[in-house]
């Protein structure tokens, strides 16, 4: 499961024990969390922002940094906060089919993610040109249109339960 979480909870605090609380109250194992934040959050207090991202990592839950590449992007961030994802912005990816820089750009973010032990996760693949692109530079995940466009429930439900989804 994954969850956006606002920098208003990462900087109290008590979120941390409320988080663990309520895993325990439903029966769900911490190992399963992935919790995604942005890097605004830390750059407002980074000591407050790592302990309680600290103390929830040692219940097993994990951390995105989320939309990597479209703001600040400070790579220190990457070895002061134990992040187990990066969610590469879309615009690195839609800039790179026309733009060189961004192209060594995001080659270069995804293997310092492979160095670094971080998953990598790039956003907003929508062609089918794209996702060889992510393939031969071998991005870890890949979210986007090119797999489907939102949709009601039924016609997911359906969809996942249709031979091609096995």
């Amino acid at each position: 499961m994954s969850f956006n979480v606002s920098p208003l909870e990462l900087l109290d605090d008590q979120f941390a024990e409320a988080v663990l609380a309520t895993l325990k109250k439903i029966g769900v194992d911490p190992h399963f969390l992935l919790l995604e934040i942005t890097e605004g959050v830390m750059i407002q207090d980074l000591a407050l922002v790592g302990g309680v991202m600290d103390r929830l990592r040692g219940a097993g839950i994990r951390f995105a940094l989320d939309d990597y590449g479209c703001g600040y992007s400070d790579l220190s961030m990457l070895r002061k906060l134990p992040i187990s994802v990066l969610k590469i912005d879309r615009s690195l990816l839609v800039d790179a089919e026309n733009d060189r820089a961004a192209r060594v750009i995001l080659r270069n973010v995804l293997s310092l993610c492979r160095k670094l032990g971080i998953r990598s996760i790039c956003e907003g693949a929508e062609t089918a040109a794209q996702l060889e692109f992510l393939r031969k530079i071998r991005c870890d995940s890949v979210q986007g249109f090119a797999f489907g466009r939102p949709a009601p429930m039924k016609e997911v439900e359906k969809l996942l339960r249709s031979p091609r989804a096995r």
